[in-house]
């Protein structure tokens, strides 16, 4: 009756929540059996995307029962090394998904169906979508445990709501959990920043004013007075609090006015992942790429499509002139709507400088395609490639040891790109055809850390695609991937310590593949890949009492192969 009433409502129904402001109380429960503490909420700020869910501490431990938050039917299974890791997705007859990440396993009926997938498609990682109801929930029913797969930098669940029909992520506080909170949001700093035909305290450069908490309200340290002219924007830095924990999580809700009039809100009730890297254009990424703080800028850049602006006034922009001062109110909320508000006043001050005129060879337009092109590089980016307008910048370094080509320094580190874009490099003569195969293009980054790219050989070129600005060259590599064992030996009894671990990695284009085989038969084999870690566990894995040969294989990304071989006893 259960599985007949669930497929009716997620079959027949057309969606019920798209855009609803009131969301439903009561109708999920908690995924944990103990109390909720976060140490992130929905819509924080992160490196190159906006946090779409919660992120619940689990008592720094892995291994705690997840249970399903309403009856459904189970809609995905995936298993990655990056990521969300081992994540669940389940569809509810109401219109809504609730997702289940950075789990350690699922439950045994899952757990047996995944690991047969596994050994269909001789892989452990998979991406399994269900179309049918293979495996339905009851609400309060335990579907998985805990963990720390995939990306985690600790144990805790990341749990998520979306609309099923659309897939975009919704704030899961305005569902109703219980979860303590009386603090409004901490503010910290105003940035202004002069744009097109605008000053700053006579100055071009974006300048910062440090906030003050008094009598209830945030106003600039000293009362500093802030002098400008023409177009400018503001943006804010703040985080927000919860009880019972220290951690500094994302606002909910931003008002900005400016004489009484609102001239910018923003509102964290719902993101598309479609959109969810044009953060770099929300925020200030030089001050999140550099010192790790979340300014929330009041101000639209020309390319940014983001659905979180209910009012976006002149894009947010000021105009200031005249001789009357520009009274600014910001309100911040959190979901509970405590709030934390800062006042301030910005003072007309005419400008007779003038800009100045600094020729341009290389301007990009974020609304067409740009090109910069040598003998030596070519870079090809897409039409709404880039946010803004800019002049763009380039330098040709000798190359470092062991590289076969220069390094092509594209614009600079900290302006953010949004879509994919494709360089194409000169590499030296010197290297052979035969060679084409394991030339490696590299990203050598702020802390000269290389990293690889991948890319193909042609006609004295390597060409690949990468979205951040930055150094650029190209290496050789012949070198196959490494594998050391921790615990088995030629000959080895394991049966006292049943599970046969190795370190693995490569010297440069990084692991593709990695496969193991039992006398001959694929076996599955996890990879840890923040450790660095390969593991066989032969009890799991039903491996019979007797002698067996263990072969590995290797392969990095630029194909070089490595084959490890033990006997071993059980």
């Amino acid at each position: 009756m259960i599985l007949k009433k669930i497929i009716l409502f997620i079959v027949c129904l057309p969606l019920m929540v798209a855009w609803a402001q009131d969301y439903p109380k009561g109708y999920f429960r908690s995924p944990l059996d103990i109390p909720l503490l976060l140490s992130g909420s929905f819509g924080e700020l992160r490196s190159n995307h906006f946090h779409t869910g919660l992120d619940i501490k689990t008592n720094g431990v892995e291994g705690l029962k997840i249970y399903a938050c309403a009856e459904g039917v189970l809609s995905r299974i995936k298993i990655s090394h990056w990521g969300y890791g081992k994540v669940l997705y389940i569809n509810h007859p109401n219109g809504y998904t609730t997702v289940y990440a950075h789990l350690s396993k699922f439950n045994s009926r899952l757990e047996k169906f995944v690991k047969e997938k596994q050994y269909e498609l001789e892989s452990e990682e998979i991406d399994i979508t269900l179309s049918d109801s293979t495996f339905v929930f009851r609400k309060g029913e335990v579907i998985a445990y805990s963990g720390n797969t995939g990306s985690s930098g600790g144990p805790h669940l990341h749990f998520e709501i979306r609309e099923t029909q659309s897939e975009k992520a919704l704030n899961p506080l305005l569902f109703g959990f219980n979860i303590s909170d009386n603090l409004s949001p901490d503010l910290y700093h105003i940035k202004i920043y002069p744009l097109k035909n605008g000053w700053v305290n006579a100055q071009k450069n974006p300048l910062v004013y440090k906030l003050i908490r008094a009598e209830g309200k945030y106003n600039l340290q000293n009362n500093t007075k802030i002098k400008a002219y023409g177009n400018i924007g503001l943006a804010i830095h703040g985080n927000d609090l919860f009880n019972a924990t220290q951690n500094k999580c994302g606002i909910y809700s931003i008002e900005m006015y400016v004489n009484d009039t609102l001239y910018y809100k923003q509102v964290m009730d719902k993101i598309d992942f479609a959109y969810n890297r044009y953060i770099n254009s929300h925020m200030d990424y030089i001050e999140f790429n550099e010192n790790k703080n979340s300014y929330h800028k009041s101000f639209i850049d020309g390319n940014n499509p983001l659905e979180i602006y209910p009012v976006k006034k002149n894009a947010g922009i000021i105009h200031v002139n005249g001789n009357k001062n520009y009274k600014i109110k910001y309100l911040v909320r959190d979901v509970y709507n405590n709030l934390s508000k800062c006042e301030f006043e910005i003072i007309p001050e005419e400008v007779t400088l003038t800009e100045k005129n600094t020729d341009c060879e290389n301007y990009f337009e974020f609304n067409k395609e740009n090109q910069f092109k040598t003998e030596l590089i070519e870079v090809n980016i897409p039409m709404y490639g880039i946010y803004n307008n800019y002049c763009f910048q380039y330098k040709k370094i000798a190359p470092q040891a062991g590289m076969c080509a220069a390094i092509h320094y594209l614009h600079n580190y900290n302006t953010p790109v949004q879509e994919y874009f494709q360089i194409k490099i000169k590499i030296d003569s010197t290297v052979s055809e035969k060679l084409y195969p394991q030339v490696c293009a590299v990203y050598i980054n702020k802390k000269g850390k290389i990293n690889a790219e991948g890319g193909y050989c042609e006609n004295g070129y390597i060409t690949f695609k990468s979205r951040a600005w930055g150094k650029y060259s190209a290496m050789i590599d012949t070198v196959a991937p490494f594998i050391t064992p921790l615990n088995i030996n030629e000959g080895k009894n394991m049966k006292p310590t049943p599970k046969a671990e190795f370190s693995i990695g490569d010297n440069l284009s990084g692991i593709k593949s990695y496969k193991a085989y039992i006398n001959g038969k694929w076996i599955l084999s996890h990879y840890n890949v923040k450790k660095g870690k390969l593991s066989i566990n032969f009890i799991e894995e039903k491996i019979p009492e007797g002698k067996h040969q263990l072969d590995i294989i290797l392969t990095d990304e630029r194909n070089n192969v490595t084959n490890y071989k033990v006997n071993f006893e059980l």
